[in-house]
């Protein structure tokens, strides 16, 4: 007499979806030690280095630059998956801009021009991410103008809102270019800037603010970011 075993199969268990924020922060945490050490080590070739080694020096300045880049590329991901929400406070956004921005005028491209409205009513800020924004739209900004052409920022009040405006007049973005400026690596991007306003308009949004680009026939292109007051 024959028997016949039948074996079960076990349930396969299905791997649950990474969530793409939790990778992003948890890659930036996992990066920032080994990163730091190459800034380090490359800090310290470069005191030590005569100076007659020229050539070793540009190698240790292009190194400190990739290093940066990559660090700004991981923020990047991660203000635009919004990995972390913004940890707002009550904030001027004039004074906000002069401390992040003033003083921030690489030697490569364009500079930047300032008209800041005093006394504006308040906004909610995170301070960390406004920074990023900032500097994320300016650098964007330089790269697609004219060599030698400003960058110009304003503050000003509008109705119930507080308003952001950046402007260059150098630049050749027809208005149909407008809304692919804001979808992640687009075609036309400067390289190093393919999540620069995606990131920026991520920021904005988890603020209450909205965020639009306008062109105009004479070259120039407008950024403006309208904040909630407080």
């Amino acid at each position: 007499m024959s028997t016949s075993t039948e074996i079960a199969e076990a349930p396969v268990e299905e791997m649950a979806p990474y969530d793409p924020a939790t990778v992003v922060r948890h890659l930036r945490q996992e990066l920032r030690h080994p990163l730091s050490t190459i800034e380090s080590i490359a800090h310290y070739l470069n005191m030590v280095l005569p100076r007659t080694e020229a050539k070793a020096r540009r190698q240790l300045v292009k190194l400190q630059e990739e290093v940066s880049q990559i660090q700004w590329v991981l923020a990047d991901a991660a203000h635009f998956l919004q990995s972390t929400p913004p940890n707002t406070h009550l904030l001027d956004l004039t004074e906000v801009v002069a401390r992040n921005l003033s003083e921030w005028n690489p030697v490569d491209g364009a500079g930047l021009s300032f008209a800041l409205q005093p006394d504006l009513p308040l906004v909610h800020l995170d301070l960390e991410q406004m920074q990023h924004l900032l500097r994320n739209i300016v650098a964007f900004f330089r790269r697609i103008s004219a060599p030698g052409r400003s960058v110009h920022l304003e503050t000003v009040g509008a109705d119930e809102r507080v308003v952001l405006k950046i402007t260059s007049t150098s630049v050749e973005y027809s208005p149909e270019d407008i809304e692919p400026l804001f979808e992640p690596f687009g075609s036309r991007f400067p390289a190093g800037t393919g999540l620069a306003l995606a990131s920026a308009r991520t920021i904005a949004e988890a603020h209450g603010a909205t965020i639009e680009v306008t062109s105009e026939p004479s070259h120039s292109l407008t950024l403006l970011i309208s904040f909630p007051k407080a």
